[in-house]
């Protein structure tokens, strides 16, 4: 009886959001595991013997925890300046916009085996991915009523945990190169989408 009651820009909204959440998680969920696979990858290409220099080592740890850190950094100090300057549709348009640039970036570089580059563009990835992460959360709590906030949050996490499934099952079975082009088609999908509600939503 309550969904009956649910606005059709409402239904669209919810259906934005979880399309924008999936590629949230799936290219998060990736990066789990995308940033170990291409030290491992770098290693072998640069050594050409998978059987001995696969493994990561040394440095390569500290730089992923580095990596990995600027996320949680990133989001939490970012997501309260933002909004002093910008909307959250507009910083989430914005910052859909960094990863899916950095995804394209980082499969051209990757080809070349600029490590170095690849480091820094995981690093980005990261932060960007963090920030759209909870911003997205700050988002939906203003942008549903209450009496509908549970279903459509309910609705918006599931699509979350296809999410996880695609962008683990990538990592696992496909190259470093043609995840970066895969997570940049659903990063250029993504933006559209928050670039079309920047234009159709208003937000206070």
């Amino acid at each position: 009886e309550n969904t009956n009651k649910i606005s059709i820009s409402t239904r669209i909204l919810i259906g934005q959001l979880s399309i924008v959440y999936l590629v949230n998680i799936a290219q998060g969920w990736g990066l789990i595991l995308f940033v170990p696979k291409i030290y491992s990858d770098y290693n072998v290409q640069v050594e050409n013997n998978s059987a001995k220099c696969s493994n990561i080592f040394g440095e390569q740890f500290i730089k992923m925890g580095l990596i990995s850190g600027l996320g949680p950094l990133a989001a939490k100090s970012a997501a309260y300046i933002v909004q002093y300057f910008f909307t959250l549709p507009v910083s989430l348009a914005f910052s859909s916009s960094v990863t899916s640039v950095s995804f394209i970036l980082l499969s051209v570089l990757q080809a070349k085996e600029v490590l170095v580059s690849l480091e820094v563009l995981m690093g980005i990835i990261k932060a960007a991915f963090a920030y759209l992460n909870l911003t997205l959360w700050l988002y939906m709590m203003e942008a549903f009523e209450p009496s509908i906030k549970t279903l459509a949050t309910v609705t918006i996490d599931g699509f979350s945990k296809l999410g996880a499934l695609i962008g683990s099952s990538l990592v696992a079975f496909l190259s470093v190169e043609i995840i970066s082009y895969i997570m940049s088609i659903f990063g250029v999908l993504q933006t559209v989408i928050l670039t079309l509600m920047c234009f159709s939503i208003s937000f206070n």
